[in-house]
């Protein structure tokens, strides 16, 4: 049960040989490959929830590891900084003290002044404190701390600051990569744009190459513009389960995770058609119907489980779906049409609830687990 958990962090499921690569060239691979031939670039990753950006931003990491003329930085800023706070200067700020921290044997007087400036700033106001000052909250419920960057954010100091630790990690090595992780899940577009219009640009003109995980949303309306400032997007988009392709990756998924003699044939089968080819529902889903064998009493997954995990899961993405968006998932069910242009839909994508395949064609899908629900609903007089 361990092995398929949903929410595990992807680092320890790729050192466990769970991650599985996908048969054509991956996000990854692209990536990758365009830091090493442009150290300088700047990549944006986007797509919904579960979809594995998050893995390939790592795996692009491992990587670009292996080039001995690069420095990885890898940095998850929802573990650093409450994102409903984020504002312009919280990158550089991040990015000052992580680089600040691979020079922590370097005693020269640019570096150490550099990083008082940085660890001086980040504490502004009390809301973030170095590993040694840190005590985590009393309560079990995780509080991210608060970079607090000084109200004029960016001015000379920063980047002059920013630019004395990079000219001493370009002693060590020529190139720098700065990974970016969780500001898909960032929700207001003024907070986004300002730190693509103001820290990305800093970070780009001292040549650090950057690869950040955006919101889907910059794929649609007035979000697009804003992905013109990278150099590259990427977009991780779901599995289709329908393509004989999609199907065989799914199920090397599950196996990779549980074997035959756990989950049989027809409940891998049920579980890679219910999930959607949504990466992180067929994990959780697989990992429902095992606890529904288990609470039932048998050593073996089969179809039945699954397709009871199925129906809960289903049931709970209904949830919270107010009238106009059961008809906009009615239309999709029963005419295959969806046009995602207002927020209401944009939220459908982003949650899950319609997915979309690219294939060489844009296909939208309501997802298999509340598609018998809407069905029930419309057969309601």
């Amino acid at each position: 049960m361990e092995r398929l958990d949903a929410a595990a962090d992807p680092r320890s499921a790729i050192a466990r040989g769970l991650y599985v690569p996908p048969s054509a060239r991956s996000v990854a691979d692209e990536i990758a490959g365009r830091l090493e031939l442009q150290p300088a670039s700047a990549h944006v990753i986007v797509g919904g929830i579960g979809s594995g950006k998050t893995t390939q931003l790592v795996v692009a990491e491992e990587r670009l590891r292996q080039l001995p003329d690069m420095q990885t930085v890898y940095l998850d800023v929802s573990r650093v900084h409450d994102l409903q706070k984020l504002r312009a200067g919280v990158l550089v700020a991040l990015a000052g003290l992580a680089f600040a921290e691979l020079l922590a044997d370097d005693q020269s007087p640019p570096v150490a002044a550099a990083t008082s400036f940085f660890k001086e700033w980040a504490v502004t106001g009390g809301g973030y404190f170095p590993e040694d000052r840190y005590e985590p909250p009393t309560s079990w419920v995780p509080v991210a701390p608060i970079i607090t960057p000084p109200p004029t954010p960016l001015i000379s100091a920063q980047g002059a600051a920013l630019k004395s630790l990079i000219d001493a990690l370009r002693s060590r090595v020529p190139h720098v990569a700065l990974l970016i992780d969780s500001l898909d899940r960032v929700l207001e577009l003024d907070a986004f744009e300002a730190i693509v219009r103001d820290d990305i640009a800093v970070l780009r003109a001292l040549g650090i190459g950057v690869v950040l995980v955006g919101p889907l949303k910059l794929l649609y309306g007035t979000w697009r513009p804003i992905a013109a400032s990278f150099d590259k997007l990427y977009q991780v988009s779901w599995v289709d389960p329908g393509e004989p392709a999609g199907r065989d990756f799914l199920t090397r998924v599950l196996r990779v995770r549980s074997p035959e003699h756990v989950l049989s044939d027809e409940a891998a089968a049920r579980l890679v058609e219910v999930s959607g080819g949504v990466l992180r529902d067929l994990i959780g889903l697989a990992r429902d119907a095992g606890e529904e064998a288990y609470l039932a009493g048998v050593e073996t997954i089969g179809a039945a489980h699954a397709g009871a995990a199925a129906d809960a899961f289903g049931r709970t993405l209904m949830l919270g779906l107010a009238a106009d968006d059961l008809a906009t998932l009615q239309r999709l069910r029963v005419q295959g049409s969806f046009v995602p242009v207002s927020d209401r839909d944009l939220a459908l994508l982003m949650t899950g609830r319609v997915l979309e395949f690219r294939n060489g064609r844009t296909r939208y899908a309501v997802h298999p687990t509340i598609r018998p629900l809407l069905e029930q609903l419309a057969a309601t007089p």
